[in-house]
């Protein structure tokens, strides 16, 4: 029996690692490719079990959805001889700056440097999720109308979610969709009380720069 064990293991982890080289190689190759159309990126953080940011880049551009300061704070309520604390609104703030993936990478890393352990609720991932073939105006216009959708005036979380779902629709499915493009979606599939079950990704099997 544990002979059958111990055979299995290996021949396992083997599987395992062709798996995770196939996948790196893949990603890669995807990196690299600039035939297909403008490649679009996918950053998300998640600290502490809070979602910091979402951000679509494309086009020298990040569409991004942030908490603006941060984790919000719990304020406490004293009524009578109890003391409750509540955490106040997360409002989220929309934006479309100038921004490279080269400047999101240098981010990540250093805050990786300043932060190199991390939790099991914390997790910030950077990667490929496909191409979009509409130009930079057209990709602009996708994002003010899938915002314009929204009729509030701040973004809860489930709003950020329903945001980014319209605004997917710059990648032509399936053949603009890169290999993780299946993760960003199921992100946003995740509800807020459910950001404490994360699991970090693995850094090294995403980002092919």
């Amino acid at each position: 029996m544990s002979n059958d064990a111990e055979t299995i293991n290996p021949r396992k982890k083997e599987e395992e690692k062709q798996k995770t080289d196939e996948g790196v190689q893949l990603r890669k190759k995807q990196g690299q490719d600039t035939t297909t159309g403008e490649q679009v990126w996918y950053s998300r953080r998640v600290d502490d079990g809070c979602q910091l940011h979402w951000a679509i880049i494309a086009h020298g551009r990040k569409y991004e959805l942030r908490l603006p300061n941060g984790i919000p704070q719990k304020k406490e309520v004293h009524e009578g001889q109890q003391t409750e604390s509540f955490e106040t609104p997360r409002e989220y703030e929309d934006r479309v700056v100038p921004w490279s993936l080269k400047e999101e990478m240098i981010k990540l890393r250093a805050l990786n440097l300043t932060k190199p352990g991390k939790k099991h609720t914390e997790d910030y991932t950077v990667c490929q999720i496909g191409w979009t073939t509409l130009t930079q105006d057209e990709v602009n216009a996708e994002w003010k109308a899938a915002r314009k959708a929204l009729p509030v005036d701040t973004l809860g979380f489930d709003d950020c979610r329903k945001l980014l779902k319209s605004f997917a629709c710059i990648i032509k499915k399936p053949e603009g969709c890169a290999v993780d493009y299946d993760w960003f979606a199921e992100t946003l599939e995740i509800p807020s009380h459910r950001l404490h079950e994360i699991t970090p990704r693995r850094l090294s099997n995403l980002l092919n720069i």
